[in-house]
């Protein structure tokens, strides 16, 4: 970043909110090397004197002669100012090549500081060097601390305002790292030099009618990367010190971290399902919690993430309390034991999970299947459906059924009929009507797979409702597609009857003596 034309490098600017105790200019790229806001953040001079650099407002910036400056070369609307001693240590500390060495700047500021008498600077207490004790050492302070506040001037925008009492006071990094304090007396002295500086700070925020805490929101909120900086330079800082647990406690505040904390979770319903699909017991779970330290369990320590288990029962009477509500669970008819839901909930899932597969259809086809021992224990039934157009799993597998009802019974005629009633009198009414979800309708079909023993079950005769096949006896039909009997006595058949004649051993099938043709 060059200098515009009739504009010096040592020319001094003037701003209202620059100390008049010392003279002022302008840092550019021809005196430090790099981009001044670079210098200003990674200089070890900046770091080690503060009080001689500082950013202003290009606005606010005046020559002596009254004309304001105008810096063309750059879009910044901030340029970086610095005191005589500042200058003159960037052009020193410059790293320049060998051509560069001989610039016009340099040697300007050689000569001027040959021209200079510092025995000027020379005190009384340099002709008597009288060693103190080393407990002396420890206890003085520098002479800032016990200087008289008096009202002078406004302070500088700066990070430390320039003492009165000696040309440079030590930083709060010069006495953290002294190594002839101790830590009580480095503590008293960092506070005491800190609440200093944050004093002059917030006044000058108060001179702005602003605060230094909303300064630093909002430009952290509109992505300013200097304000980002500054408050993670902050947040590292404590963090080595205390740690990031502690440092994240105590700075984000309680309300804050409790929400960072709650955005961490999974909703309760996801832990509850793991839960009940892993099988995991109440002990492991809490056995889990207690290594882990990521449940409550009444140290302040812990990180609440997961759910205790009570707080898991009462997700699981809610959300189960939900569900059953919503599909609708009750008993089936008596005299038999066991629950159902309604159909048409059922039929809304299915319909949802086809559209977010994408492979829903205005025609859904359904199989109704019926199960007995579906739980691998005697005298059970169930009665499910599935899709026959399945996105996840295939119609054959188990994990394609979704129950409609269970019942604790034996798998007879009697206990199928009341276990059917209900779910024949729904699939009648969707069938002719069809079901909306989500304001479209969709038409139902309904196809009924069986075993062969569930189908001569519930196979009906025409006109003899206490037909059932394959009763005991010779003279009873024993298969579902003709009129076949275990006895017959007489040729004489109807046509649409088979005839047993050739069925010698009365039909004792499975046995090589007992057909003969």
């Amino acid at each position: 970043m060059a200098p515009r034309k009739g504009f010096s490098t040592f020319s001094r600017v003037v701003s209202e909110g620059l100390s008049d105790q010392s003279y002022w200019y302008v840092l550019t790229t021809e005196i430090c090397g790099i981009i001044p806001l670079q210098y200003l953040k990674r200089s070890p001079i900046v770091k080690t004197f503060p009080e001689d650099f500082c950013r202003v407002e290009s606005g606010k910036l005046r020559l002596l002669d009254g004309r304001p400056f105008v810096n063309k070369k750059s879009s910044s609307a901030f340029e970086v100012i610095c005191s005589s001693f500042g200058l003159v240590s960037a052009i020193l500390r410059k790293k320049t090549s060998s051509e560069e060495r001989g610039s016009a700047a340099i040697y300007k500021v050689k000569e001027f500081l040959n021209g200079l008498d510092f025995s000027s600077l020379k005190g009384d207490g340099d002709e008597v060097n009288c060693e103190r004790p080393r407990a002396a050492r420890r206890l003085s302070m520098p002479p800032q601390f016990n200087t008289p506040k008096t009202k002078e001037t406004p302070v500088p925008v700066h990070l430390t305002p320039p003492s009165s009492g000696s040309l440079s006071s030590p930083n709060l990094k010069e006495i953290y790292e002294r190594n002839d304090l101790e830590t009580p007396e480095k503590t008293f002295l960092i506070k005491k030099r800190g609440s200093r500086v944050l004093q002059d700070v917030q006044g000058i925020c108060e001179r702005s009618r602003e605060n230094l805490s909303t300064v630093l929101s909002s430009m952290c909120a509109f992505g300013d990367p200097e304000a980002k900086a500054i408050v993670n330079e902050i947040v590292e800082d404590v963090a080595l010190k205390k740690g990031v647990k502690r440092t994240v406690e105590e700075l984000v505040g309680d309300e804050t971290f409790s929400l960072y904390v709650e955005s961490l979770r999974v909703p309760d319903w996801v832990l509850l399902y793991f839960k009940t699909k892993a099988r995991i017991s109440g002990n492991t779970w809490q056995a889990v919690i207690n290594i882990t330290k990521l449940g409550r369990t009444g140290k302040s320590s812990d990180t609440p993430i997961l759910l205790n288990l009570n707080q898991m029962k009462a997700a699981k009477k809610v959300i189960f309390g939900v569900c059953k509500e919503y599909m609708d669970m009750k008993k089936v008819p008596t005299p038999l034991q066991g629950y159902q839901v309604d159909l048409y909930p059922v039929l809304e899932l299915i319909v949802r999970e086809q559209r977010l597969h994408k492979v829903c259809s205005p025609t859904l086809k359904l199989l109704i299947k019926i199960d007995g021992r579906p739980f691998c224990g005697r005298n059970q039934v169930l009665v499910g459906l599935v899709a026959r157009l399945n996105p996840v799993y295939s119609i054959q597998s188990a994990k394609s059924v979704y129950p409609l009802a269970i019942a604790n019974c034996k798998e007879n005629r009697e206990s199928l009929k009341v276990l059917l009633k209900d779910v024949n009198e729904q699939k009648r009414i969707i069938k002719n009507q069809g079901i909306f979800v989500d304001g479209i309708k969709f038409n139902v079909e309904f196809d009924v797979s069986l075993d062969y023993k569930t189908l001569i079950l519930l196979l009906v005769k025409k006109g003899d409702l206490d037909f059932q096949l394959g009763g005991r006896g010779v003279n009873v039909e024993f298969c579902f597609i003709c009129n076949a009997i275990r006895g017959c006595k007489c040729h004489d058949v109807a046509p649409d009857e088979t005839c047993l004649e050739c069925l010698r051993s009365k039909c004792n099938i499975g046995r090589s003596t007992g057909i003969s043709g």
